[in-house]
């Protein structure tokens, strides 16, 4: 039972990402024209809801889910966006750990936390001549 027990642990030691990124990332997501009060629905992994522009995103990365910002406000065009993510490099030191790196690398693709999103999103929005 020992023996499990510490092999697991050291699995789990040995992803890089999971252990330097775990957790919410945030980052900043204006508009294109520096607009100020354009209302939109931002989606998540963990959820979805409806803010203004400028804000800060507060969101956990996942490699199956991205987080999308759509245009909601009726004096603009509706408008999707998906959000930009990166490897982070963290993710390519589970190389050091040589054989380890088998195990380690797909835990941090799996976790999602091999993922880091741009620290600022810009989101391209056109008036609709409605207002």
């Amino acid at each position: 039972m020992k023996k499990i027990f510490f092999i697991s642990l050291l699995i789990l030691a040995t992803s890089c990402s999971t252990i330097f990124n775990s957790g919410s990332q945030s980052f900043i997501a204006k508009t294109s024209s520096d607009r100020e009060g354009v209302m939109v629905e931002i989606t998540t992994p963990d959820g979805s809801y409806r803010t203004k522009l400028p804000t800060t995103v507060v969101a956990t990365p996942s490699s199956f889910r991205g987080i999308k910002i759509d245009v909601v406000d009726n004096c603009f065009n509706s408008t999707s966006y998906e959000v930009k993510k990166s490897i982070t490099p963290s993710f390519w030191a589970n190389i050091l750990w040589g054989f380890g790196s088998l195990v380690a690398m797909p835990i941090d693709y799996l976790d999602g936390y091999m993922w880091k999103f741009d620290k600022m999103t810009v989101v391209p929005v056109s008036s609709n001549g409605k207002c």
